[in-house]
């Protein structure tokens, strides 16, 4: 006579309720996977944003005992030059990192927006991109914010045709130290505190320098370096796009 199909062993809605309770739980097996963590979101800022990066930047420089003292209101997003990109960084809605980005295309213009002497040997390398307000929220080290920017804008600059990037920095940053290992060239220029500077002392000052032809060693040092902080970050939105 006909047998109807056996049921394979593991279908429980052919046992008994108490039969089901005591069935092994495979150990191998998680009951749930954890839960990922947010994942961080790298965009261009839009208006809206100019409330959150000037609180970031205020914090940020107000954190830094590298400067000893500050004009905020040169921090301020309506303070940046009109053609600046602003880069950010956000998770879950909220603002981590930030960083101005700005394309010119004379020396004159290089010049007034670094604040500082540019280095004889890169007066004449144009377009340049001057990077300021380079900011990250306090307590969030460790997740690789500047370099994930750094790798955003150097990326930027090759694709526009720049030929130097050019970033004046107070002398106890202690982010030099690296950007020396990717290629940077690191010139001190003295006791400074230029007129609209966020500077509000006579600081020491260093002009760092990425010429084109390291663009391409600073991403492979990027890449080699800190995968897991760029492998955790999306981009989202528009390009990157430099005038």
């Amino acid at each position: 006579m006909d047998r109807a199909p056996m049921r394979p062993f593991n279908d429980t809605a052919a046992l008994g309720t108490s039969q089901r309770a005591v069935l092994p739980i495979p150990l191998a097996v998680p009951l749930s996977e954890p839960p990922a963590a947010p994942q961080l979101v790298v965009r261009v800022a839009r208006p809206q944003d100019a409330p959150a990066i000037d609180a970031l930047r205020f914090a940020s420089y107000a954190a830094a005992p590298w400067f000893p003292g500050l004009d905020m209101s040169a921090l301020k997003r309506e303070r940046d030059h009109p053609d600046t990109r602003v880069l950010l960084i956000e998770r879950d809605g909220m603002l981590l990192s930030t960083v101005a980005v700005t394309l010119l295309r004379s020396a004159r213009a290089v010049g007034d927006l670094l604040e500082n002497p540019v280095p004889d040997d890169l007066a004449d390398e144009l377009p340049a991109v001057v990077l300021q307000r380079a900011a990250s929220a306090v307590g969030q080290r460790g997740l690789g914010l500047l370099p994930i920017m750094r790798h955003h804008y150097i990326s930027a600059a090759q694709r526009c045709g720049a030929r130097v990037l050019l970033s004046a920095h107070a002398a106890g940053t202690p982010n030099l130290s690296c950007m020396s290992k990717l290629g940077y060239r690191l010139t001190p220029v003295g006791l400074r505190r230029p007129e609209n500077s966020v500077l509000a002392a006579d600081t020491q000052v260093i002009v760092s320098s990425l010429p084109r032809s390291q663009f391409a060693t600073a991403l492979d040092g990027l890449e080699s370096n800190y995968p897991e902080a760029l492998a955790n970050s999306r981009w989202r939105g528009e390009p990157l796009r430099l005038a």
